[in-house]
């Protein structure tokens, strides 16, 4: 099962420039160009989650992830497996704006967790 969560993310915060994953606790993060937002994503005892931080402060604490459908369950005894990232970059104008040439820079990260019905 693969899931676009920091693409959607990336509406939202589309400022992220630099990427991490860590083995060892199943986590990938992603950090904004100026260090202020961290976004986690990862399993936890096999559960998906994500986290936000802002600032050095929770802005959205360890939340499940998941997909639970009559044929299979995506929200338990899930693991992190590959995670790829690419850069986004993007110049665009905007008719009535106050600033309207806009140079749109992010990165973009699928991760994909794999699990017993997946």
């Amino acid at each position: 099962m693969k899931v676009s969560f920091l693409t959607a993310v990336l509406v939202l915060l589309p400022m992220f420039t630099s990427y991490a994953q860590n083995s060892q606790s199943d986590v990938a993060t992603v950090t904004s160009p100026d260090g202020r937002l961290v976004v986690t994503i990862g399993t936890d005892s096999g559960q998906p989650f994500y986290s936000v931080v802002y600032d050095g402060m929770p802005f959205l604490q360890q939340s499940s992830l998941g997909l639970v459908t009559d044929f299979a369950d995506g929200s338990r005894n899930m693991s992190l497996g590959s995670v790829s990232n690419s850069s986004v970059s993007r110049d665009y104008t905007l008719a009535q704006a106050k600033v309207s040439k806009v140079h749109y820079v992010a990165n973009q990260a699928d991760v994909e967790f794999h699990g017993p019905d997946f």
